[in-house]
């Protein structure tokens, strides 16, 4: 897969204080931009996995962990599947 490099400038002071490689640093933004991605539907699951540099089930674990849900539902949306659950339940 051909891939994109993108450039940002950070204080080094940042990297020093919050005690981290570059690497690591990069790593971490690249997961961070991954759940917010995926929490604003901008990305699926598996793209965001990818961008975040885990499989779907660790990526999984990592938004649980980050305290963000699976499943980006509204109330609306989350209602209806009730719905259909318990529709699916009486047959």
């Amino acid at each position: 897969m051909e891939k994109i490099k993108i450039e940002i400038d950070i204080p080094q002071d940042v990297i020093i204080s919050v005690n981290k490689s570059t690497k690591e640093f990069s790593e971490d933004i690249k997961k961070v931009m991954a759940v917010e991605l995926y929490s604003t539907s901008k990305l699926s699951l598996g793209k965001s996995a990818r961008l975040a540099g885990l499989c779907k089930e660790d990526f999984i674990k990592y938004l649980s962990d980050k305290g963000k849900s699976l499943f980006n539902w509204d109330e609306e949306e989350l209602e209806t599947e009730i719905q259909t659950i318990e529709k699916l339940l009486k047959e």
